[in-house]
């Protein structure tokens, strides 16, 4: 099974260290995890070579600069001037300290409109610095403010609504019919009035639900990762069962996720969506935070298309899942939201077969670029080998491959015998496609064609009508039988619906309840675990929901 990385230390904006470094500074102290991510992924990397003056004494400041390596001088001067005995003074000029990497200078410049340097700064040697002018710094502040405001709004029209659905259902009573199979494929109890608000009303019950770690029976385990597991638990006072995300802090913070899993909470709570898995709830201990997720028991996408010979989907059957990750994508570019970690590990089955996107990790919102290298190298898009800053298109690369694999088994570029990275890099650039005849339909190619393009302005999905261009398309279009506004509803017949006994059915994953991996009461209780210190608890502050 393929595994997803984000290499920290092949970025080009700024790692780890500056995001613990920037928020050290008083002006920027207010911000939150994700405001900083932003503000961080703004900053752009210049060199100097020896001897470059990098800020001159007495000019208008405009930068702020972060030292990634190298080292620079500071100095002040003072310029030659007539002297009160008629002569003239020579001008001097004084170092006063220098830094090394991992130290900044120029702040006061994205705060202030017209300030006047007060020293110059040269460089000492062969020196990279981060830089973020005021007027990008004053876009990223001004999309971080709206942003909060978004999040605040979102947050009190949820509480409106569930307040509603609360006095509403306490008003009616409840109806005993059966739903309809329609209702029932819909998710939706909407035969009676009664049943439709109780049903809703338990929705938005559960959107005010307080969690706790003491309050989770562990029935088993969904999912492994680097940081934690997914079990399946049953919340004892309701009775319900969830997915539950636990992952280790110290673990976070060592490999530089901290920023991911917030970015990961924050996107969740924003999306309302039937093909995303829903977040019900975010808490956290001294050792773990744990995401409260909705059940999807029907096992990868994945594990579904591999466990067939052979190992590849019909036509029909490629489609359908294709429009659930079509369908999302909408919903998540809408927020300017990037997934950017496609793939079929990803994707879960529900009981009634529909997809449910899962793994938040290296979603983020994107205004127009940013160059973090992370995702599965399979389904990397060239704009983000070429490190020249990527945006909402490398989704629709994304989908081609996952149609591509799909179709044929495998993804369409592939890293050689001797698995080097190189190798699929190299593929992945010449952009060199081989559609077998026998597998691939016409219309099947020309959609692939027009999603892997190399230029993303020109990807279907973007260029033109966008969305419209893509839902369509020959391959997607009626009289295929592909309707989105019915998809969403769940009401077109799935290709596949998993078997599912009971809410604590595991059979279909390939985890088990013996599979205890970090089960121990002494790892549930931190026992062995890193300590974290006051300041490190504090990067967690806002993961609560």
């Amino acid at each position: 099974m393929r595994s997803a990385f984000c290499p920290l230390c092949t970025h080009s904006t700024p790692s780890l260290s500056s995001h613990t470094l920037i928020p050290s500074l008083p002006s920027f102290s207010p911000y939150s995890p994700s405001e900083l991510s932003m503000t961080v992924d703004a900053m752009t990397e210049v060199r100097y070579s020896a001897g470059d003056r990098i800020i001159q004494q007495g000019e208008p400041g405009n930068s702020f600069y972060m030292i990634r390596y190298g080292e620079v001088a500071v100095s002040i001067s003072e310029q030659e001037s007539p002297s009160r005995t008629g002569g003239k003074s020579k001008g001097w000029e004084k170092e006063v300290t220098k830094l090394g990497a991992g130290k900044y200078f120029g702040e006061i410049a994205l705060m202030e409109e017209h300030t006047m340097r007060t020293a110059s700064v040269t460089a000492s040697e062969l020196t990279v610095c981060y830089t973020l002018d005021r007027t990008t710094f004053t876009k990223v502040r001004e999309e971080c403010m709206l942003h909060s405001k978004f999040m605040r709004e979102a947050a009190r029209r949820k509480q409106q609504v569930a307040d509603l659905l609360l006095e509403r259902s306490e008003a009616s009573p409840a109806g005993s019919m059966t739903p309809s199979p329609t209702a029932q494929r819909a998710g939706l109890d909407e035969s009676t009035p009664g049943r439709a608000r109780r049903k809703r009303s338990e929705d938005a019950t559960a959107s005010t639900r307080k969690f706790a770690a003491k309050d989770m029976r562990e029935v088993g385990v969904l999912g492994k990762g680097t940081f934690g597991k997914v079990n399946l638990v049953e919340h004892r006072p309701s009775k319900m069962k969830f997915a539950m995300k636990a992952m280790r802090k110290d673990a976070l913070i060592d490999q530089g996720q901290v920023e991911h899993v917030l970015a990961e909470k924050d996107i969740l709570s924003l999306c309302s969506h039937p093909f995303i898995i829903k977040l019900e709830g975010a808490f956290m201990d001294d050792v773990k935070l744990y995401m409260i997720l909705e059940l999807a028991l029907g096992g990868e996408l994945f594990t579904l298309l591999h466990s067939r010979e052979p190992a590849r989907f019909d036509e029909p059957s490629a489609r359908f899942y294709a429009a659930n990750v079509v369908s999302a994508f909408f919903h998540l570019h809408d927020h300017k939201i990037a997934y950017r970690d496609l793939k079929p590990e990803n994707l879960l089955l529900d009981s009634y077969g529909y997809l449910k996107i899962v793994d938040f990790g290296f979603a983020k919102i994107i205004e127009e670029r940013t160059f973090t290298l992370c995702g599965t190298p399979e389904y990397f898009a060239p704009e983000i080998i070429a490190n020249v800053g990527h945006g909402l298109p490398v989704d629709w690369w994304a989908l081609g491959i996952l149609v591509y694999e799909m179709l044929t088994g495998h993804p369409p570029f592939h890293s050689g015998p001797n698995e080097d990275p190189l190798v699929l890099y190299d593929q992945i650039h010449k952009g060199n496609v081989h559609y077998p005849k026998k597998i691939i339909s016409n219309n099947s190619k020309d959609l692939l064609i027009n999603l892997l393009r190399r230029e993303p302005p020109l990807r279907l999905g973007i260029v033109k009508r966008g969305h419209r261009d893509l839902v369509e398309h020959p391959f997607f279009h009626h009289p295929f039988g592909i309707d989105m506004n019915n998809l969403a509803k769940r009401l077109q017949a799935a290709p596949f619906v998993p078997t599912i006994r009971s809410d604590e059915d595991l059979s279909n994953f390939e985890f088990s309840r013996e599979d205890d991996g970090d089960n121990s009461q002494a790892n549930h209780e931190g026992i062995g675990l890193k300590p974290l210190t006051k300041e490190q608890q504090q990067l967690f502050a806002s993961f609560v929901l």
